[in-house]
């Protein structure tokens, strides 16, 4: 992806979470706004691809 935030339909595109499942995410608080994503002044919710990036390697990091 060339672009630090995307929208959620092109995230879907590059990812394959849908715009459901992302928004599912954020209800619960999984991804925290202003870090994950910011809202855009017309609403619109962005992904951070860099933290998108970080949250999903965290589960995939283990401690001893």
């Amino acid at each position: 992806m060339d672009f630090d935030y995307v929208t959620l339909e092109k995230h879907k595109e590059e990812t394959g979470y849908t715009p459901a499942a992302m928004r599912s995410k954020i209800a619960r608080g999984d991804l925290i706004e202003g870090v994950h994503y910011v809202k855009a002044p017309d609403g619109r919710i962005n992904i951070n691809i860099k933290e998108w990036n970080k949250w999903i390697m965290s589960s995939n990091t283990k401690t001893a």
